[in-house]
């Protein structure tokens, strides 16, 4: 099963939502520019979020602007998550939806996107879950660990894209500290429900041929802790 990178997709069904796309992916952060494998149509069922945008302070923040009143998705504390320090902690959530892709019910597929305004640039949050063999990533409620995973291998994936705009992003973060609580998820049309507990997101590079995520050395960190996702999938077609 072959990695995605998802954040054109999304940006087409901020505005669009249902319209099929096939969007280039890119992380300016990475080797990664394209990737042709795209899904047909996008567009779940939204879910309250909670929060929504806020002004942002002076300064510039992932996703944000340069200046008072900008927006701001990630509070910059210089905090610690976990014994973890943290460029960045919290997401202001505007929206969510998700989808799963059950066309080979042995090869699932399930992704929850979370931006944190309605226009650009945005923030997004993205969880895929690489359901069966060789993944295995979930596909019911548990408890689940992200420590020591990567791109290239996880079931489970945490990653964050910041500053992007008409799907070009100028970073991307990746989880490989934390655990992911799911709480509901019973496939298209059920709730999912999951919280996250310290995750720690690093700024990464992602080799196009591998998949492998490296840290960037002096990269920045993302904190989320106690961050509850909701949405109700939709089936990818």
């Amino acid at each position: 099963m072959t990695r995605h990178l998802f954040p054109m997709t999304f940006a087409a069904a901020l505005f669009t939502v249902g319209t099929a796309c096939g969007p280039t992916y890119y992380d300016a952060g990475s080797d990664v520019e394209t990737e042709e494998e795209s899904p047909a149509t996008v567009g779940g069922t939204y879910a309250g979020g909670g929060g929504g945008t806020s002004g942002g302070g002076a300064g510039t923040t992932p996703g944000g602007t340069t200046g008072a009143g900008g927006t701001q998705s990630g509070t910059s504390t210089g905090g610690t998550s976990g014994g973890a320090d943290c460029t960045w902690s919290g997401f202001n959530v505007a929206g969510a939806y998700a989808w799963l892709d059950d066309a080979d019910p042995t090869k699932g597929l399930f992704v929850y996107q979370a931006y944190n305004t309605d226009s650009g640039p945005y923030d997004l949050m993205e969880i895929q879950s690489y359901q069966g063999a060789p993944y295995n990533g979930p596909s019911e409620p548990g408890l689940f660990s992200l420590d020591g995973t990567n791109f290239a291998d996880c079931g489970l994936c945490v990653m964050l894209f910041a500053d992007c705009d008409e799907g070009y992003c100028d970073k991307v973060f990746y989880a490989d500290e934390g655990e992911v609580e799911v709480v509901e998820m019973a496939g298209v049309g059920e709730p999912f429900d999951a919280i996250l507990h310290d995750v720690v997101l690093k700024e990464v590079r992602i080799n196009e041929t591998t998949w492998e995520s490296t840290p960037i050395p002096g990269g920045e960190t993302w904190c989320l802790d106690g961050h509850s996702l909701s949405a109700v999938p939709d089936r990818m077609q």
